[in-house]
């Protein structure tokens, strides 16, 4: 059908069904990556790869098959989107790295996604996120926010906790240090 209609894509989502159905994991996964590539569509494919994870195999295909070292934007938001999901902070990161020097955005995708890993309650992640923007990024406005929300993410992280005097005192230290920066 597909070569009588001349579309490489006519029938992905009937094919992508038929294939979760027998089985046959990776080809479905691999139906729904070719629009990545192609026409760079990530809300259609997310959709489809979040019903393909139903599946457990699809979760092991989709680590194998994206990785945080691709130089391809769209597949880079969706490995970010995909090890979010999976709770892969550390690849997580990886991309947003990655996205972040592609598009030469000086932190800005890398606040982003601090701000969702604090979101997320995954403080440590979000500290070093934050902390990276203040180290490697020239624009003053994200390392204003970047300071606000390392500080806000270990207040966060204390209140899960007793607070000692030293935490107490860490997180006064840390307010002070982005009050004499900016």
């Amino acid at each position: 059908a597909r070569q009588k209609n001349g579309s490489p894509d006519v029938y992905q989502d009937e094919l992508i069904i038929c294939y979760v159905a027998l089985g046959m994991v990776e080809d479905a996964v691999n139906e729904s990556l070719a629009d990545v590539i192609d026409e760079q569509d990530l809300p259609i494919v997310i959709r489809r790869l979040s019903a393909i994870l139903a599946n457990e195999k699809a979760a092991v295909v989709l680590t194998q098959r994206l990785s945080p070292e691709t130089t391809s934007r769209p597949l880079l938001r969706l490995a970010l989107w995909f090890f979010r999901q999976q709770k892969n902070w550390t690849k997580a990161m990886a991309a947003a790295t990655a996205l972040d020097a592609l598009n030469q955005s000086k932190g800005a995708e890398l606040l982003s996604f601090a701000d969702g890993a604090r979101i997320d309650e995954q403080y440590d992640v979000a500290i070093q996120a934050y902390k990276y923007v203040l180290d490697k990024s020239n624009d003053v406005r994200l390392q204003t926010s970047a300071a606000y929300g390392a500080v806000r993410a270990l207040e966060q992280k204390l209140r899960a906790r007793t607070i000692t005097v030293d935490d107490a005192r860490n997180v006064v230290a840390a307010y002070d240090d982005v009050i004499s920066r900016f």
